[in-house]
């Protein structure tokens, strides 16, 4: 942060406006690292006037898209489609179809978030056709498993089924173990929502495998609560508190939270037996 600071008394000394742009940059990556998505969004801000006044459109573009990511993590989701919004229509014009798609996933993200998913399923489809033209397999997976998540909200596990096993198909060709995680746990609980709790179970405890071993700790954490919410349905009330015990041990800053639902199922298998 303070090499940053000290570029940009620099760049402010000499007026260069590119300059002062990517420091400022640098400083809302900075500040969005922290969590701080407010200070975050400042910074991208004034990134956006010196970015503005040297003509740098690509970076120009790139700030938009900062600044639509800040505002999604804030919940601001209409702020954030917004920003992304006129990040694409400068990647359009300069026929930049990788960032362009990119730009389109992150907005149909932002109607799903919103609950749009008519509107989810059309950026994100445009985002699929551009990364097929591209012809980058784990661009198309991507969008797929995309597609998949918006259709497993809507509650359509059918169609979700579908594109999700299409993007773990090409997931396991390039394997991309990384990513994989993901789109087995959306398989897992599509899987569940139809009614085929078993077949749930089984995607879910592959995800939690892959999580683990990566340290991915938020898809670990919805791993481990899908399969307890699977576990419920079973009427498997143990196994269901061994999952949130677990999950106390790993992530005890989240002890009060998995305790309550501990509390909750507790409650439930006695009014049930």
């Amino acid at each position: 942060e303070i090499y940053a600071q000290n570029a940009l008394s620099l760049a402010k000394q000499y007026d260069l406006d590119a300059l002062k742009g990517n420091c400022w940059i640098t400083l809302g990556l900075i500040s969005y690292s922290r969590s701080n998505f407010q200070q975050s969004i400042d910074h991208y801000n004034k990134a956006l006037i010196e970015f503005t006044k040297s003509g740098q459109k690509n970076l120009l573009a790139l700030a938009y898209m900062d600044i639509g990511v800040s505002n999604r993590k804030l919940g601001l989701y209409e702020t954030a489609i917004e920003n992304f919004m006129n990040a694409a229509r400068i990647f359009e014009n300069l026929s930049k179809r990788e960032s362009l798609a990119d730009t389109y996933s992150s907005i149909g993200g932002c109607f799903s978030d919103l609950d749009n998913y008519k509107s989810s399923l059309e950026y994100n489809n445009k985002a699929l056709q551009l990364r097929r033209q591209l012809k980058k397999n784990e661009l198309i997976s991507s969008s797929l498993n995309n597609i998949g998540f918006v259709y497993y909200r809507s509650d359509k596990p059918d169609s979700a089924i579908y594109y999700l096993s299409r993007s773990l198909q090409m997931m396991k060709a390039d394997k991309d173990s990384n990513e994989l995680v993901l789109t087995l746990q959306n398989l897992g609980a599509s899987w569940a929502k139809k009614g085929q709790l078993d077949k749930g179970e089984r995607y879910i405890l592959r995800s939690l495998k892959i999580a683990e071993n990566y340290k991915q700790s938020e898809e670990y954490v919805r791993g481990k609560e899908d399969l307890a919410e699977i576990y419920l349905e079973q009427k498997k009330y143990t196994k269901a508190i061994q999952a949130y015990e677990i999950l106390i041990l790993k992530y005890p800053e989240k002890s009060v939270f998995f305790a309550d639902r501990i509390s909750d199922i507790k409650h439930l298998q006695q009014n049930n037996t």
